[in-house]
């Protein structure tokens, strides 16, 4: 995880992919805030589609890459 984080925290924007309400894929960039108790946080506002839309449909994927060509995709369900 210690490792996870960094990467997060030198590559600050980060691509969040999730399933839309209307069935269809949507891609946003996005930015990690921190860790804590071993859970990733990440935050938007309710008003905002990418909100409603993981309301709906949880799953989420969020890929990130650094100006190296290092990269990692980390996936898992939104928790509100």
């Amino acid at each position: 995880m210690k490792k996870a984080i960094e990467f997060l925290q030198a590559n600050p924007v980060q691509y969040l992919a999730t399933v839309g309400r209307d069935g269809k894929a949507k891609c946003r960039p996005f930015m990690f805030l921190f860790e804590a108790e071993g859970k990733l946080w990440f935050s938007t506002n309710c008003n905002k589609d990418v909100y409603k839309d993981m309301q709906a449909n949880p799953n989420v994927e969020l890929c990130i890459a650094s100006p190296a060509y290092a990269w990692l995709r980390l996936h898992g369900s939104a928790v509100f």
